[in-house]
């Protein structure tokens, strides 16, 4: 604001008006025109900064809150999909456990052990790393189990005790 009475002043005192005033009132009259014309000007472009910021800040809001859903609905998606699995896996290895518990070590773990990793492989964008890590030991405990009762000849198993296959 200051700045704009010693522009007006400049002005005043170049264009001579000045020399010809009989009193102060004339330069002080122009000079407080253009200090309220000066804030005047200054306060528009204030409010138009600030418009425009407030626009800019409801744009940036927009586009978070557009994220904001998207990761909400794969974090949704997500865990649905994990779910699912895991009550797939759980229910194969159910099955699985019921056959080694009546059968004890048989070839149809061999079976179970491929159908579980049938029933991994299909949700493998859901499940984590170190899940399938410790999935897969189990299943390899039960392919190995069923090879070994496959590799077993009949005439040696009768003789194992408690055989079940």
């Amino acid at each position: 604001m200051a700045a704009s009475a010693v522009v007006a002043a400049s002005a005043v005192a170049a264009s001579g008006i000045v020399a010809t005033a009989n009193s102060t009132f004339y330069p002080a009259l122009i000079v407080a025109l253009a200090s309220f014309f000066g804030t005047a000007l200054a306060a528009g472009v204030a409010f138009s900064v600030a418009h425009l910021n407030r626009a800019n800040e409801r744009e940036r809001e927009v586009v978070r809150r557009a994220f904001d859903s998207a990761g909400s609905h794969m974090a949704t998606v997500a865990f649905d999909n994990y779910v699912q699995f895991c009550e797939a896996y759980t229910k194969e290895y159910g099955e699985a456990l019921l056959v080694l518990i009546r059968n004890g070590p048989c070839e149809e773990a061999m079976h179970h052990s491929g159908l579980l990793a049938q029933v991994r492989h299909k949700w493998v964008l859901w499940v984590t790393s170190d899940i399938d890590e410790s999935l897969k030991k189990f299943e390899n405990v039960m392919l190995k189990l069923g090879g070994d009762a496959h590799l077993t000849k009949p005439e040696l198993a009768a003789s194992i005790p408690d055989r079940g296959c």
